[in-house]
């Protein structure tokens, strides 16, 4: 394309500002443990040429668990969130700055690790609310709007343990009904891009051999679902991937090499209602060296 017929655009310059107290008091009576809190925000989101979006809100969390000598922990939580967006709609819908997205969650849960145990189980059950999502503008790819809202509520369960003195494995599952929700035109449709299933298993294997001491090797693979396009119409295939990796680790310093998605699968991640799709990453192999004082 001749640069001529580029059309060059500039985006009015946004300022969002946002401050917040608040308070925290974690307690322990016996093995009973309890943490509440509160928050006070308040934000403001400017854009350039258009009037500031002005919100303050008061959120609250909320945490109890009981610790059984057996090495079993439950606990049930509640959270409030308020965040910031930053961004603003496209010029057609005014080049507004976006509201502050706010949720609540419920969560209860569990943690057993035996004393002694070479092995821990956390597991969890939780469902969610978030109001102003963002999504895809309909009319302008490279700009988003807010939706009316999203429920989510899924299950989630994470083992790590050694199988030998040698294999350490870490193994995790997620199930996740994400639904928009409310007044949303959408309401009732799978939200675009978050799959129900997702799983993983990693093994490390740590060599104790005098020739081989401080090297390691693993291997892993993921399993991720299908998902949808926001309108529940087009389908983003289900993969599974795998990695590995190598690492040396002496007292001070580490130097790992990891390789993801080793068959160098194509990858989609997210589709959008007018038909385009995405990709994610191919075969990638990242080296590290990292120095411990």
């Amino acid at each position: 394309m001749p640069l001529a017929s580029l059309q060059v655009c500039d985006n009015p310059a946004q300022k969002i500002t946002q401050t917040g107290l608040y308070a925290q008091n974690p307690t322990r009576l016996g093995n009973w443990i309890a943490v509440v809190g509160v928050r006070k925000d308040r934000t403001e989101n400017g854009v350039d040429g258009s009037s500031t979006n002005k919100s303050d809100a008061v959120s609250y969390r909320a945490g109890l668990m009981y610790e059984f000598a057996t090495g079993f922990t439950p606990y049930f939580s509640y959270g409030e969130s308020f965040i910031p967006v930053v961004g603003q709609t496209s010029p057609a819908r005014g080049s507004q700055g976006f509201d502050p997205q706010q949720g609540r969650q419920y969560e209860v849960g569990f943690k057993y690790q035996p004393a002694g145990a070479g092995f821990a189980i956390n597991g969890a059950i939780y469902d969610l609310i978030e109001n102003n999502h963002l999504e895809s503008d309909p009319d302008n790819a490279n700009y988003s709007v807010q939706s009316g809202g999203i429920r989510a509520h899924g299950v989630e369960l994470a083992v790590t343990g050694k199988v030998t003195q040698n294999l350490k494995v870490v193994g995790a599952y997620s199930y996740t009904e994400a639904e928009y929700d409310g007044a949303d035109p959408l309401a009732g449709n799978q939200i675009g891009s978050v799959p129900k299933h997702l799983a993983s298993l990693w093994g490390v294997w740590e060599f104790d051999q005098p020739a081989l001491k401080g090297w390691s090797v693993g291997a892993g693979v993921r399993y991720i679902g299908t998902s949808w396009d926001s309108t529940n119409t087009l389908a983003v295939p289900d993969v599974t991937l795998f990695d590995a990796m190598v690492a040396y680790e002496e007292e001070n310093w580490r130097w790992q090499i990891t390789a993801q998605n080793l068959e160098d699968e194509e990858v989609i991640t997210t589709c959008l209602s007018r038909g385009d799709c995405f990709l994610g990453e191919a075969r990638t192999i990242i080296t590290s060296l990292t120095y411990k004082y």
